[in-house]
Order: structure tokens, then C-alpha cells, then sequence
């Protein structure tokens, strides 16, 4: 399932969870989409495969290496989305990665919950941060392939959020140094709470207005579909 939500005319920008998380769980109940929605963008809160409304991975199963980044771009294709901005946590980030390596609608990245300590040893770096080893998150639906040595070749605006206090993950100051332009803020909180904090939601709505000049003011939309209403392309 894909909530839409927002202004018609604001710039697209695409929610992408954690690991057995969803939507609501990392986007809608802290109110981040609601702040992201506030400031005029347009929001797409897709629940992954094997998460949430989109069920789990026996009646979803990852059909091949990437198949997670390839709904995100079915979705874009769906809406008929001609650009995207992307914001990731955790195992979402993940994904981001591999939809900037596939898709050039891509404008810019928020990656929030990635640091050079890795997350409980799932998501592994090798030593030197430009490369994402490949593996999955115990198996729940991080595409074996994704990310690998990918950092070094993004090109759009990239900014890393992490929790101060994210032992799992440990800075993304590293990270950062990785992707050319990037930069790395922390924000108050753990892995879990971090993206709960105001901090977190100011961050990604500043960086969000930053890289396109401003949004669009934002319209009402009516009753049209809405949050929950839209089903998960593919």
C-alpha cells in the first residue's frame, strides 16, 4: 500500500521505512509527513514489501536482487512522477541507494539511520565507507545486491541524519565523506527514537526546501485518495 498525500503540484517526495517497520510507524505517527506535507511537497508513504499493508514476504516474496528499489520506481511510473526526492531510514536508505543507482529522477537523498558501524551487524560496511556489502537484513527483504559500492557515485544533494546516541550505527560522518557534496547532521535520540525528534523532522524539511528552492505552496486536495487508499504497484 502507498499513501499519497499533500499538495498535487508540490515537488514529489518518497518516504522509504526500516526494517520491520511501515509508514505509520516511521513517517506518519511522529508527523513527519505531516511537517513535510506543511511546507508544500507532495508525499508518497509506500509500506514495503513484507511490511505493513503491503503483507509479508511469503505472499510478497523479493522476486529478484533489487525487486524492493524496482517498487519504489514502479510507483514513481505509476503516479507518472517526473522527479523524486528520496528519504530513507535504516533498511529504507538501503533501498534509496539502489533507486538513485537505477532511476535519474532522482534529485535528492535523505538518509537517515546509516553510519559506519553498520546496524547490529545487518547492514555491513566493508572498511572504507564508499561500499555497502552486500547481505540481507536476516533475510525480511534487503536486496542482496543493493548498494554495493554505490556511495562514491551518487550526484545529487545527500545529507545524513543519525541519532547522537545510535550505538548500532555509529557516525555517518564517514559516510558522508563518501558521497561527493554530502554532509552528515545527528539529531537527538537512539536508532529507534531518532527519527521520532523534531530535530529529525526540521532537518529533513530544511534540506528538503533547501535543494529545491522552496516548495509550492500548499493546495488543498480535496477528498481524493488518500492515506491508505492507494495500492502497492506490481
Amino acid at each position: 500500500m502507498v499513501d499519497q498525500v499533500g499538495s498535487r503540484v508540490g515537488p514529489p517526495v518518497v518516504l522509504l521505512h526500516g526494517l520491520r517497520s511501515s509508514a505509520y510507524v516511521n513517517w506518519h505517527r511522529p508527523g513527519t509527513v505531516d511537517a513535510i506535507v506543511a511546507a508544500g511537497f507532495r508525499v508518497f508513504a509506500p509500506d514495503a514489501r513484507g511490511h505493513g499493508r503491503s503483507g509479508n514476504l511469503k505472499r510478497r516474496p523479493l522476486r529478484d536482487e533489487g525487486a524492493m528499489a524496482k517498487d519504489v520506481i514502479a510507483i514513481a511510473d505509476h503516479y507518472g512522477v517526473d522527479e523524486m526526492h528520496l528519504v530513507g531510514y535504516s533498511m529504507g536508505s538501503m533501498v534509496a541507494i539502489g533507486v538513485t543507482a537505477l532511476d535519474p529522477r532522482v534529485r535528492s537523498l535523505v538518509l537517515g539511520g546509516l553510519g559506519i558501524e553498520g546496524l547490529a551487524g545487518r547492514i555491513r560496511l566493508r572498511r572504507g565507507p564508499s561500499a555497502i556489502v552486500r547481505g540481507t537484513h536476516s533475510g525480511l527483504g534487503v536486496d542482496r545486491g543493493l548498494g554495493v559500492s554505490l556511495l562514491e557515485q551518487i550526484r545529487v544533494p545527500t545529507l545524513f541524519v543519525a541519532g547522537k546516541d545510535d550505538w548500532l550505527i555509529g557516525s555517518p560522518d564517514s559516510l558522508a565523506a563518501a558521497v561527493p557534496g554530502a554532509r552528515a547532521v545527528t539529531v537527538p535520540g537512539r536508532h529507534l527514537s531518532a527519527p521520532r525528534s523534531e530535530e529529525f523532522r526540521r532537518a529533513i524539511v530544511a534540506f528538503l526546501l533547501e535543494v529545491t528552492g522552496g516548495a509550492a505552496p500548499p493546495r488543498p486536495t480535496g477528498p481524493g485518495p488518500g492515506p491508505g487508499t492507494a495500492p502497492h504497484p506490481g
